[in-house]
């Protein structure tokens, strides 16, 4: 093979490793609006879920004293003040800080409705991975090809090994970002089952006292009709 037909099949083959990319940048692009239908369903491609949390249902409307307690519990777990709504008698609270500055985008929403509460808690990483895959794949594995390939052809690697060498620069790549978006994907897994354990206790405590009081009141009530009848007895005697 002469050298215009080596450089020719370079050529073709860079040519279809930067379509490869593409489609990885499409798939990133996809990712920042995804909505997964489970929270916490794994993707195998990025290593971890784009989406974490949970939800609760109880028998009974929770009274605002509990809510306030629950989202004292947000604000302390996630180190964020965060946004308190109200619109009749759904409760959301909501992250304050800017996700591309540092901060989490949290979705917390308690809905008391017929004798009901409804918690249900999300937070949406679609933003995370994009930043990650199209930032660090994108820059330091497709940009980093405008370097690795020159150095490659003056190193004086046979041309035939060059798109071999390109194409595990970007998977490698890939696989280091991979493995950094799984280890906080379980982070944040490990943060929310706390958040949820917490949010158990505080629920699961109100309803027992809830349970003590009305027990107190039924048992309080007869004493008090028998303790009148025996005044009226006394007088009559």
């Amino acid at each position: 093979m002469g050298y215009r037909d080596e450089e020719g099949a370079l050529r073709a083959r860079v040519a279809h490793l930067e379509g490869e990319l593409d489609e990885a940048h499409a798939e990133i692009e996809r990712l920042r609006g995804a909505s997964p239908d489970a929270f916490g369903e794994p993707n195998a491609l990025l290593g971890g879920p784009t989406e974490l949390g949970f939800e609760r249902e109880v028998d009974r409307e929770l009274d605002d004293e509990t809510l306030e307690e629950l989202v004292g519990i947000l604000r302390h777990e996630l180190g964020d003040v965060g946004r308190l709504d109200r619109l009749g008698g759904t409760l959301t609270w909501v992250t304050s800080r800017d996700p591309n500055q540092g901060g989490r985008r949290v979705e917390v929403t308690i809905e008391r409705r017929r004798g009901r509460t409804r918690v249900a808690v999300r937070e949406r990483l679609g933003q995370v991975a994009g930043g990650l895959f199209g930032g660090i794949v994108g820059g330091v594995g497709g940009g980093g090809l405008g370097g690795v390939i020159p150095a490659a052809i003056f190193g004086g690697v046979a041309p035939v090994l060059i798109p071999v060498l390109a194409l595990g620069w970007v998977g490698g790549t890939w696989a280091a970002v991979r493995l950094g978006y799984r280890a906080l994907t379980r982070r944040r897994a490990r943060e929310h089952a706390r958040i949820a354990r917490r949010f158990d206790t505080v629920i699961g405590t109100r309803a027992n006292v809830r349970a003590r009081v009305e027990e107190d009141e039924s048992v309080g009530e007869p004493v008090e009709v028998e303790a009148a009848a025996a005044t009226r007895r006394g007088r009559e005697a």
